[in-house]
């Protein structure tokens, strides 16, 4: 068989074998969206569609640069995170959104806790003073505590628990890289868990409650234990495929850790 030959076989078999991959991964996603029982919904006065459960009505309210993370806070005000280094706030009925205040780094989430505003950017957890209606301005935050930057999943996770402490998510850098929440890793390597403030000192601290997460987004809690929905991704091989989680407030519980979205 001529060499022209060969090369003409590898091809082929190369070019059906890429086909394969892509009709099974077509089938698989066929396969997540019927099983989920979401249909494609349109937005109102947009062209625009997502997915949501069957008779689900969507429209649009405000619009927003680059929002992430939505929070509540007192008297029901909504604070939403955006990676265009705003803050923003919107008071119910919720239809008009303002720019509470700017920072220079990427403002990912905030909680309020008791009359203070805290705001978790990719390298710096920051609080200031503040009630309902108030407008702070950036000079008007101090750092708290540094938190582990850099790039790749550079989104911070921060939420107030029932315990009244802070809860911070933070992922690794990439989908493999050798970064973990716990002993004999640098600071700036403390990275794929999440970790939660230590204030019981004169200077807050990080302390390690998970590990082994690729990119936790959206922390929550229930009557049991810490959530994290599947935004996580998988665990991975560099994290040992390790989670070790515990639950706070009650040592004996464990924390509920859900699979790998894949």
């Amino acid at each position: 068989m001529s060499m022209d030959s060969q090369g003409n076989q590898r091809s082929a078999l190369v070019a059906f074998s890429l086909a394969l991959l892509t009709l099974a991964t077509s089938m698989s996603l066929h396969a997540q969206n019927n099983d989920s029982g979401l249909v494609a919904v349109d937005v109102a006065n947009t062209d625009q569609r997502l997915m949501a459960p069957p008779g689900t009505t969507v429209s649009k309210v405000t619009d927003l640069v680059a929002p992430r993370l939505i929070s509540l806070g007192r008297n029901d005000e909504m604070f939403i995170g955006s990676q265009a280094g705003r803050v923003y706030r919107l008071s119910p009925p919720y239809e008009n959104a303002e720019v509470l205040v700017r920072f220079d780094n990427y403002p990912h989430s905030v909680a309020q806790r008791g009359d203070r505003l805290y705001v978790a950017t990719t390298n710096a957890l920051l609080a200031a003073d503040y009630r309902p209606g108030d407008k702070p301005g950036e000079n008007d935050f101090t750092r708290i505590a540094r938190i582990p930057g850099g790039g790749g999943h550079s989104s911070r996770t921060l939420v107030a628990g029932p315990d009244e402490r802070l809860y911070l998510g933070l992922g690794i850098q990439g989908n493999c890289s050798n970064q973990y929440v716990g002993e004999g890793y640098r600071f700036e390597n403390q990275r794929g868990g999440i970790l939660v403030l230590d204030e019981s000192g004169d200077s807050p601290q990080w302390q390690p409650y998970a590990s082994g997460l690729r990119n936790p987004i959206g922390l929550a809690f229930d009557h049991q234990a810490l959530s994290m929905p599947p935004t996580m991704g998988r665990t991975t091989g560099a994290m040992r495929n390790l989670v070790k989680c515990w639950y706070a407030l009650n040592r004996v519980t464990s924390l509920a850790c859900p699979g790998s979205n894949g």
